[in-house]
């Protein structure tokens, strides 16, 4: 899992807790239910103890053609 789909996860459980703390009616159950889906991932624990690990961050970059003038660089993170 890269971390911008670690990134993605993290936002989507978010938004779900966001939901259900929005004023009106909620239903507990089909909230725990939907952050489960989104965060018991096995691809997402393993991202979490890398990260925690402080083996840095992973990027997918996009492939850039020889005609593009623009570079791009990425800068390991660590503790």
């Amino acid at each position: 899992m890269t971390d911008q789909e670690l990134l993605i996860s993290l936002r989507k459980a978010s938004r779900i807790i966001g939901e259900y703390l929005e004023p009106g009616p909620h239903d507990a159950e089909q909230t725990l239910s939907r952050l489960i889906a989104v965060l018991d991932n096995q691809d997402l624990a393993l991202a979490l103890d890398r990260l925690e690990k402080g083996h840095g961050l992973r990027f997918e970059l996009p492939q850039l053609s020889a005609h593009c003038p623009h570079s791009l660089s990425v800068r390991r993170m660590s503790k």
